[in-house]
């Protein structure tokens, strides 16, 4: 943010004391607004941040969810050729033991 402009403290010529207040009143208010709106650009810029970083977020959930599904089903896969490899392996034994 920019520095504010300085005020006149000093009354301009033929300004009263009220006229001078006021004026310095109304650049206060300026001041102020200009702020203020450069305040709620800040807020509109980080709740869109906020807004992508969610997004982000439900997208890595998804993404993670999936998987944990993959690996669940390999897990499970591998658990079937390890049985599957047993039970071959005993037939073989079975018939090796059959032919001596």
């Amino acid at each position: 943010m920019a520095d504010p402009p300085a005020m006149e403290e000093m009354p301009r010529e033929g300004e009263t004391v009220q006229d001078q207040q006021l004026r310095m009143a109304a650049e206060v208010g300026q001041m102020l607004l200009a702020q203020n709106n450069n305040l709620k650009a800040a807020q509109a810029e980080s709740d869109a941040e906020i807004t992508r970083l969610k997004e982000h977020v439900s997208r890595s959930d998804g993404e993670l969810g999936r998987s944990k599904e993959q690996v669940e089903f390999l897990r499970k896969s591998v658990h079937e050729l390890e049985k599957a490899l047993k039970l071959s392996q005993k037939e073989a034994e079975h018939e090796r033991s059959k032919t001596r």
